[in-house]
């Protein structure tokens, strides 16, 4: 008999290369399917026909502590890609500037293509996605205490292994690295 072991301090999010840091205590993770795996269909005789829904948009929400850095890294990566989207509404396609927006097209691009991982290191869950933005811009609250952020972060083309924490699990192991390694994958054809 084995027994297994948790600790959310073996748990990492990597957004980009930068590994984000500084949780509140309590939930400070939340991914959640947006659609449902299957919908189905009844016709009058009875039958049941499925319909898989392989493609979904998730919603991960992080909670960071006030005082933590990656607050404003998520930030200045929101901006960017804001700022990237944004279309100048004084240039025309002919006075010559009509290449900035392919540029910032680009640049927006390659910023939601950034690797967004999850993983459980005391475990083999992973979650992984390749088409990824920052959804809202987190309330901000004082108080005499400390207050959390919570980031809202939409993932396009994600895969999601959910595991347990036994060290001999080796089929929910390799599932989580094949799910990296197939949004690696995607990311680099996306590139190209």
């Amino acid at each position: 008999m084995t027994v297994a072991t948790y600790s959310p301090s073996d748990v990492s999010v990597v957004y980009g290369l930068k590994h984000l840091t500084g949780f509140m205590e309590g939930s400070f993770i939340n991914i959640k399917r947006e659609t449902a795996l299957f919908s189905h269909q009844r016709s009058m005789d009875g039958k049941v026909a499925l319909s898989m829904q392989r493609f979904s948009t998730y919603t991960v929400t992080l909670t960071l502590a006030q005082t933590s850095d990656s607050n404003q890294f998520l930030h200045s990566l929101q901006k960017l890609m804001m700022k990237s989207l944004t279309k100048l509404d004084s240039t025309s396609p002919f006075s010559g500037l009509s290449s900035l927006s392919g540029i910032k097209t680009t640049v927006s691009n390659v910023i939601s293509k950034l690797p967004f991982i999850i993983r459980d290191g005391s475990g083999n869950s992973v979650f992984f996605a390749r088409d990824v933005w920052l959804d809202t811009e987190p309330d901000v609250v004082y108080s005499a205490g400390m207050e959390g952020r919570q980031w809202t972060i939409k993932c396009l083309n994600a895969t999601n292994s959910i595991a347990g924490n036994n060290d001999d699990d080796l089929l929910a192991e390799l599932a989580g690295i094949g799910a990296i390694a197939e949004g690696v994958t995607g990311i680099i054809g996306g590139l190209l």
